[in-house]
């Protein structure tokens, strides 16, 4: 599928005043940036006692801060963040990737690392994109070749200014939206103005844009058509490292799902990121069976006013007997992957 470059028509106010900083002491900002990230990384990797994170503190705290991503060997992958043409097969994995659900209350943000590259889908609320910024840097992580938006409501794509404003990103994919649903929200265009500032390629991204990235193979598989609501044209997609697949479904609510299904689409993943904070309106039952996941991620915000996940979702999984980790009682939750077993941690 050929790329389309995005444009979209917005009024706002063209100048800015520059407003000049005090010089910074270079080595104080490194070294509060150094205790930053040690803290962050402490509270993250302490998980729930699986072997994923053996190795000593010590050892982690030296490999994750000796190394930032653009250092590692890009290992075929395409950097530049292109399309590449359908019919890939998914390469042979090499090393490990990680897949972050990273807490950022009532809204999405997942990153996957690995391979010497990173992408990055939604970065939550307006308020949280200092958070995803910060669990980059973090991680090690300091470009993204891909960020995704997979709709522009201000849970998903809220953070995303700063993120790149803060992380050089080469391109960004948000979904093809008609006209009438192009959004003229203050969240929206600052997003646009982020892109214009950074120089971050946006490409309208469609079922069958494929991408050779993280060692991986990244599909789009939805949506199929125009909806009228901003949750239905969630950018559906699933990266497959090796023999291991992750499915993200943004807030794609059951109309969708069903078309999917209808339309014979192979959904098929291991693991399975709830669609729309576990709202009963989106994974229905036909379509998690169809998934067929091990694992079911929910994204979702502790004590949220809209009483996600909803007891019917809790209910289908319940009666999956499925292995469920959630945002808001497990915070941060990183998969790691050889390609053919995952391995899961959390923040608490």
């Amino acid at each position: 599928m050929a790329q389309k470059k995005r444009s979209a028509s917005r009024s706002r106010k063209s100048g800015r005043k520059s407003v000049k900083m005090p010089p910074l002491n270079l080595s104080l900002v490194v070294a509060v940036a150094l205790v930053i990230s040690v803290y962050v990384i402490v509270t993250l990797f302490n998980g729930r006692g699986t072997d994923l994170w053996k190795e000593s503190w010590q050892d982690l705290v030296a490999r994750l801060t000796s190394f930032s991503v653009s250092d590692l060997p890009t290992g075929g992958s395409a950097p530049d963040g292109s399309v590449v043409p359908d019919g890939n097969t998914v390469p042979a994995p090499s090393g490990e990737v990680r897949v972050h659900f990273i807490d950022v209350g009532q809204g999405d943000s997942i990153l996957v690392e690995g391979n010497g590259e990173a992408f990055l889908i939604d970065a939550g609320e307006n308020n949280q994109g200092d958070t995803v910024a910060g669990y980059l840097t973090a991680a090690g992580v300091d470009e993204l070749q891909l960020a995704i938006g997979t709709h522009p409501h201000s849970d998903h794509i809220g953070g995303l200014d700063v993120v790149i404003g803060e992380i050089p990103t080469s391109t960004l994919w948000m979904p093809d939206l008609p006209d009438s649903m192009i959004p003229t929200t203050k969240t929206y265009n600052d997003l646009l103005d982020a892109m214009e500032a950074t120089g971050t390629e946006g490409v309208l991204a469609g079922p069958g844009d494929t991408l050779e990235i993280c060692g991986g193979l990244l599909e789009v598989l939805g949506p199929l058509t125009d909806y009228d609501d901003l949750n239905d044209m969630s950018l559906v997609t699933r990266f497959t490292y090796g023999d291991t697949s992750f499915l993200f479904t943004g807030d794609m609510e059951q109309g969708p799902e069903g078309d999917l299904l209808e339309a014979g689409v192979d959904v098929s993943a291991d693991l399975l990121k709830m669609g729309h904070h576990g709202s009963s309106t989106s994974s229905s039952r036909a379509f998690v069976e169809a998934v067929d996941p091990e694992v079911f991620v929910i994204t979702v915000g502790e004590g949220n006013c809209y009483g996600h996940p909803h007891k019917e979702t809790l209910s289908l999984l319940d009666s999956l007997d499925a292995e469920v980790w959630r945002t808001d009682l497990n915070g941060s939750i990183v998969v790691t992957t050889d390609g053919s077993e995952m391995q899961i941690s959390s923040e608490r």
